[in-house]
């Protein structure tokens, strides 16, 4: 590393592609190449490089829209060549291309270690509690079989792995009903179980982790008065969770959770849907499986208490649900978590009362405005309208409490 790469209080961007341009340093032509990709020329920033445990990292704070929502993020640097590699350059982290490899498994476990270990913010809370319902993932026979428990809530608390994927046009068979639900409890054959949920049900058990909550499952789906219950606890089920598994690549739960692919593909109808809306920011932390690598993020990166709830309702609107009544019950667990940064703040259909005359000054991105036949919200709230809203007006500030 050069001077400006030593210096303890980060340097600024410019100086950085200056020496990259000049050729006096490598990290700095590497650091200066990288960014160049995804932060604007105009715009100024602070960097700082170090070297964390088996992170190269390059920590990035900045005013920018490139930025999650003024939250900065890390850039990981590493490489497959073991010669003439400089030392804060990490070996051999180069994505293999299956998700499913060993390699990506300690990838996730030293992403965990390092975040349990170096990140206050990202620990769970005590007191808590189990969700209603669990599944154990132990296999308890050869076949590899696992069972749903009942009244888990009442358990000594352990850490669990929660599963955000999309359902698909097609119902996952295994899916618990009032008929289902007593055979559950005894048993579930693992060959029963869509693709998606056997990966995720591998993965957990690699990781060393008992259970996991999947919510085709965990939730009696024809049975609206649980549904209704459970629905409302989304904030704790996610939040609580050791980490949350987030099928990115797949269509349907048929489509696994992992991948094996060589070049890049970016297909990612879980960031299309709705309801998964909420289950990537109420976490503490999520490991993304993406067609060809894991990505992660917790608290530091990106979450609720850094966010600006405009900025959440604009992002939200524009994704799709089944049922346009899911508009305010699919992001019911981030509007809890505010309400706990803001608990003298009222809740009212997707506004808040502090910033009520902001808050209604939202507009359709398109000039038709469409209800749904199906009444959703009241006619002054956004959610009462069907498709993409901005804002145009000055904005909230962060959501802090």
């Amino acid at each position: 590393m050069c001077h400006i790469c030593a210096q303890p209080d980060g340097a600024e961007l410019v100086d950085i592609k200056e020496s990259a341009a000049r050729g006096d340093c490598l990290c700095c032509s590497v650091t200066a190449e990288a960014l160049g990709k995804i932060i604007p020329e105009e715009e100024s920033v602070n960097i700082k490089r170090s070297l964390e445990s088996a992170f190269a990292r390059v920590s990035i704070d900045g005013p920018g829209e490139y930025l999650y929502r003024d939250a900065g993020f890390c850039l990981d640097i590493f490489t497959n060549e073991t010669k003439n590699t400089p030392a804060w350059i990490s070996k051999q982290r180069v994505p293999s291309g299956d998700t499913s490899s060993d390699a990506a498994l300690d990838w996730a476990k030293v992403w965990l270690d390092y975040c349990q270990r170096e990140h206050e913010k990202c620990q769970l809370g005590e007191g808590l509690s189990f969700p209603t319902r669990i599944i154990e993932v132990t296999p308890f026979n050869e076949r590899g079989d696992v069972r749903l428990i009942d009244q888990a809530c009442r358990l000594p608390f352990d850490r669990y792995i929660a599963l955000s994927h999309c359902w698909g046009k097609t119902l996952p068979s295994c899916r618990t009903l009032t008929t289902t639900l007593n055979q559950h409890i005894t048993n579930i054959p693992f060959d029963n179980l869509p693709k998606t949920y056997q990966d995720a049900i591998l993965f957990t058990r690699k990781l060393g982790i008992r259970w996991i909550w999947i919510d085709s499952i965990c939730i009696v789906q024809d049975d609206i008065s649980d549904w209704r219950h459970e629905a409302g606890k989304m904030s704790e089920v996610y939040g609580n969770s050791f980490v949350t598994l987030a099928a990115v690549h797949s269509w349907d739960s048929h489509g696994g959770l992992f991948s094996e692919v060589s070049q890049f593909y970016n297909d990612t109808p879980l960031f299309q849907r709705g309801w998964t809306y909420q289950e990537r920011l109420v976490p503490k932390r999520v490991i993304y499986f993406s067609k060809q690598e894991l990505l992660w993020e917790c608290y530091l990166d990106q979450r609720v208490a850094v966010r600006r709830s405009y900025e959440i309702v604009e992002e939200y609107s524009g994704l799709a649900l089944t049922f346009q009544t899911d508009k305010l019950p699919a992001i019911s667990a981030i509007a809890k978590q505010i309400q706990s940064l803001r608990p003298h703040d009222r809740y009212l259909a997707g506004l808040w009362s502090s910033t009520l005359v902001q808050d209604l000054l939202w507009a359709p991105r398109t000039i038709e405005l469409t209800r749904p036949k199906t009444y959703c919200a009241p006619t002054w709230s956004w959610a009462s309208f069907t498709g993409e809203v901005l804002y145009q007006v000055p904005k909230s500030p962060p959501i802090h409490g």
